[in-house]
């Protein structure tokens, strides 16, 4: 009798663990989960982590890239919507393009937060 009872005793031990194991697992994957910008090129739609680089998906999408470091201005995009997502305008951005209203250079940028809509 004296086992049965040790048993009934451990069997719930364990289950009350298991519940709160798994609470916890949930809550870890809710706070581990990474915020999605989202950027539209073209029409076609792409997530990205926020505070990511733009450039690997533009090139994905077709754009052209040649230097990468701002000066060549290969990558110059229009931005259609959501210039405020994107990251600041770089200094180099800021010598080849001059007045900033609404292109960018792909190779410079990263989205912020939020849509961003380009196109090329």
């Amino acid at each position: 009798m004296q086992f049965r009872a040790n048993c009934s005793y451990i069997s719930a031990l364990f289950l009350v663990f298991l519940t709160k194991l798994s609470l916890n697992s949930s809550d870890l994957k809710l706070s581990d989960r990474r915020l999605m910008a989202k950027l539209i090129i073209n029409d076609d739609e792409v997530e990205l982590s926020d505070g990511e680089a733009i450039k690997d998906t533009c090139e994905d999408a077709g754009i052209p890239f040649a230097c990468e470091e701002g000066v060549c201005g290969t990558c110059v995009i229009e931005v259609d919507d959501g210039m405020e997502n994107l990251s600041p305008f770089t200094q180099e951005e800021d010598d080849f393009l001059g007045e900033m209203d609404n292109e960018r250079l792909a190779c410079q940028c990263k989205i912020e937060k939020g849509c961003v809509k380009i196109t090329f």
